[in-house]
C-alpha cells in the first residue's frame, strides 16, 4: 500500500535500565548456549511497572516532541502481546485517558510481535479520513516479568524485554514520511503457539511453554516446510514495498529489525533479504532484547535520538509476529529530528 500525506511527527520510548544477560545465565534462568547463539548482551526489566503506565509515559513524550495538541489526536492505537493488567479491562482506553484525555476513540491491537507495524498501517489508513491537522497516536507496551503466562527467558530462545514506545502520525509534518507498507499473512502457521488438539477456554496453570508447543507443531507440520514459509515472509512483504517505492533493498540506508536474537534475525531477515547486519539496528537491539510489538518504533526512535538520520535517507522497518504475519514499511527522512532525548 502506498501512502500519501502520512508523516511520523515524533517517536519516544520508555525503557528501564538494561540488565546484563550474564546475570540470568549465572542464576540458571537462561542457558549459556542460548546466550551464545542469540548474542543478547542485556535485557530491560521493568520490575512491577504496569505496561499501560509505561505507554502513558512514552505517549506523553511523543506528544511533547510532536508539538501536536492532545485535543488534535483523533485516535489512539495500543499494541501489546502479554497481560496488561486485570482481565476484562481495556488498556488502550487507560493509556488514552491518562496521556490525552478528550473524546477520541482508543483501540487495542493484537497480532503479537507484529502489532506495532499493524497499528502503523491501521493508523495511516485512519489518518486519511481525518482533518488536515489531526494526528493518530500509536503506543506499544509489555512487561514480561512474573506473574504471567510467558517466561522472559523461556520463549523459544528469544529473550522478552519490558518497555514502551510511542509514535505520533500527522498528515502534514514530521521528520519521516511513510511511503509504503505491506503485510503478508501465512495463517497456516497459527498453530505453532497453540496447544495441539481441541481449543480450550481455560488452560490449567499460568506458564505457557512456547518452545514445547512449537516443537509439537513442527513435528506435525514439517520442519522444512515451516522454515521455507518463514524465510519467504519478509521477502514477500519487502518486495511489494520495494516495488511501490522504486527502491532496491540495498538502497535503504537503515534497516530496523526485530530483536529476536542473532540466529533468528539472520535466518528470518538478513539472509533472505541479503542485508548486512551493519546496516541494521541489531547491534543496538541486542542490548535491549525483544520488546514484542515495540521493536520497530524503538529502533526508529534509537536512530532518531542517536543523530543517525539525515534528510533524503530511506529506511526499512521489518517485523513479524506469531499467527504468522510479516510487515515491511518504507520511510523517507524529510528532516532531522529536532528534539532531544
Amino acid at each position: 500500500m502506498q501512502w500519501s500525506n502520512t508523516f511520523i511527527a515524533a517517536t519516544a520510548v520508555w525503557l528501564p535500565e538494561p540488565t546484563d544477560i550474564n546475570e540470568a545465565v549465572e542464576r540458571g534462568a537462561y542457558e549459556a548456549h542460548q546466550r551464545d547463539s542469540t548474542c543478547y548482551r542485556s535485557v530491560t526489566d521493568a520490575g512491577r511497572v504496569p505496561p499501560p503506565d509505561m505507554a502513558v509515559r512514552a505517549a506523553r513524550s511523543a506528544l511533547r516532541r510532536s508539538t501536536t495538541p492532545a485535543d488534535r489526536v483523533a485516535l489512539l492505537l495500543h499494541a501489546s502481546m502479554h497481560r496488561q493488567g486485570s482481565a476484562g479491562w481495556t488498556p488502550a482506553a487507560y493509556v488514552k485517558e491518562h496521556a490525552l484525555g478528550g473524546t477520541a476513540p482508543a483501540v487495542d491491537v493484537g497480532q503479537a510481535s507484529n502489532g506495532g507495524l499493524a497499528a502503523l498501517e491501521l493508523g495511516a489508513a485512519n489518518l486519511a479520513t481525518q482533518s488536515e491537522d489531526a494526528g493518530v497516536l500509536i503506543t506499544t507496551a509489555d512487561n514480561f516479568g512474573p506473574p504471567g503466562a510467558l517466561d522472559r527467558y523461556l520463549s523459544d530462545d528469544v529473550v522478552l524485554a519490558d518497555g514502551a514506545t510511542a509514535a505520533l502520525l500527522h498528515p502534514r509534518h514530521g521528520f519521516a514520511q511513510l511511503l509504503a507498507s505491506h503485510t503478508v499473512g501465512r495463517t497456516e502457521l497459527e498453530g505453532a503457539y497453540r496447544p495441539s488438539g481441541e481449543l480450550v477456554l481455560v488452560e490449567e496453570g499460568d506458564f505457557i511453554d512456547i518452545t514445547a508447543r512449537k516443537m509439537s507443531f513442527v513435528a506435525a507440520f514439517g520442519r522444512d516446510r515451516m522454515l521455507s514459509i518463514i524465510a519467504n515472509g519478509a521477502v514477500e512483504s519487502t518486495e511489494v514495498v520495494c516495488r511501490e517505492t522504486g527502491t532496491a533493498v540495498e538502497d535503504f540506508d537503515h534497516v530496523v529489525v526485530p530483536h529476536l536474537g542473532e540466529e533468528y534475525v539472520e535466518w528470518d531477515f538478513l539472509q533472505p533479504l541479503k542485508i548486512p547486519v551493519e546496516r541494521t539496528t541489531w547491534p543496538w537491539g541486542r542490548t535491549i532484547a525483544h520488546l514484542g510489538p515495540g521493536d520497530p518504533m524503538a529502533g526508529l526512535n534509537h536512530l532518531a535520538e542517536s543523530g543517525a538520520l539525515q534528510p533524503g535517507q530511506k529506511m526499512l522497518l521489518l517485523s513479524m509476529g506469531a499467527g504468522f504475519h510479516w510487515t515491511s514499511a518504507a520511510l523517507e527522512i524529510v528532516a532531522a529530528p529536532g528534539w532531544d532525548r
